[in-house]
């Protein structure tokens, strides 16, 4: 029981280090700025504190291995929420603002592609928050 309790101790002392980072703050952003038309997408992944706090569905980007599951949602796929990079490249130079979630590492190559124009609305240490449109 002691071994126990010392094991939570130390786990309660270290999981602001080795906790998973959130992207509560850019939800919250999201939801106070957010307009009538405009898109929120996540890159790669599907973020799901994101979706809590913004109070708000979301769509993906090219992120199929999520435990969405959306292979055995019909309607999900039917949706247009799900979309692969080049409908979202597509999407970029259309008339909606779009709102990206993404995680650092995944947009090393995006964001190096010199035809490729956004604009970083936000960041942590390991996400950000970029969109179409100022």
């Amino acid at each position: 029981a002691a071994v126990v309790g010392v094991f939570y101790l130390v786990l309660g002392e270290a999981q602001d280090k080795v906790g998973r980072a959130g992207t509560k703050g850019f939800a919250l952003l999201v939801k106070e700025k957010i307009q009538p038309g405009d898109e929120v997408y996540h890159y790669h992944d599907f973020f799901h504190d994101f979706t809590y706090y913004a109070e708000r569905t979301v769509g993906t980007i090219d992120a199929p291995n999520t435990e969405l599951e959306l292979w055995i949602d019909p309607a999900a796929q039917a949706s247009g929420r799900f979309i692969d990079e080049a409908e979202f490249r597509r999407k970029w130079e259309g008339p909606a603002r779009l709102w990206i979630v993404a995680r650092k590492r995944d947009v090393t190559a995006l964001f190096a592609d010199s035809s490729f124009h956004y604009h970083l609305l936000a960041e942590t240490a390991g996400h950000c928050l970029f969109s179409n449109r100022p």
